[in-house]
C-alpha cells in the first residue's frame, strides 16, 4: 500500500497549471527554442514548455523549494527525448545561470510569481493558516533561520523597523496584546 506521501507525490505530479492554454497563447513556444522557468514550481508550466520547445530545444528552470524541485524533476522526465535543466536558486540569479551554461539569450521567460498551494496546504512548511505546524514561513527550508528563530532574536524595536520598512505603513508603537 502506497505511504500518504507517495499519494500525495503521485497527486502533485499530475499537477495542472493554472492558465496554461492562456500562458501557451501568449508564449508561443516551438521546436528548438531555449524556454526559461524562473519559478518552476511542480514543473506543470514548465512539462509544457519542454514538450513544446522539443525536438531541439532546452528548458531551463529555477527554483526556491528543494522538494518542488524533486516533484518537478519526476514530472519533466517523462518527457520523451526532453533536453532541460534545473537550478536551485531564486530566479534573481537568471543571469548567473544563464552564464554557467554558456547561453546568452533565450527565446521566452515565465515567471509565474506566488506561493503554491502545497506550500501553504502543507503545516509543516509554516505558511498554513487552516492547520497547526513550525512558525518557519520560508520559500527554501534548508536557507538560514526560520521565522521563529528570526523573530527569537529580534528586539520589538527590529520588527517594528522591519515591518515599518517592508509595508511602508506607521505602526503603533504600542505592542497590541
Amino acid at each position: 500500500m502506497p505511504s500518504r506521501r507517495q499519494h500525495r507525490d503521485d497527486f502533485l505530479i499530475q499537477h495542472k497549471p493554472v492558465l496554461a492554454d492562456q500562458v501557451l497563447d501568449a508564449l508561443q513556444p516551438r521546436p528548438g527554442m531555449i524556454a526559461f522557468d524562473c519559478t518552476l514550481g511542480l514543473g506543470g508550466h514548465s512539462r509544457m514548455l519542454l514538450e513544446r520547445v522539443t525536438p531541439g530545444g532546452q528548458l531551463i528552470a529555477t527554483d526556491f523549494d528543494p522538494r518542488n524541485i524533486e516533484i518537478a524533476r519526476t514530472n519533466l522526465q517523462s518527457v520523451a527525448g526532453g533536453n532541460f535543466s534545473i537550478h536551485h536558486s531564486n530566479f534573481a540569479a537568471i543571469g548567473k545561470v544563464l552564464q554557467s551554461m554558456s547561453i546568452e539569450r533565450v527565446d521566452l521567460i515565465l515567471a509565474d510569481l506566488g506561493v503554491a498551494s502545497p506550500q501553504i496546504d502543507d503545516p509543516a512548511r509554516g505558511f498554513s493558516y487552516k492547520k497547526p505546524g513550525p512558525l518557519d514561513m520560508r520559500m527554501d527550508p534548508t536557507r538560514k533561520e526560520s521565522a521563529a528563530q528570526l523573530l527569537a532574536r529580534m528586539t520589538e524595536r527590529d520588527i517594528r523597523e522591519a515591518l515599518l520598512e517592508l509595508a511602508m505603513k506607521q505602526i503603533p508603537r504600542k505592542s497590541q496584546s
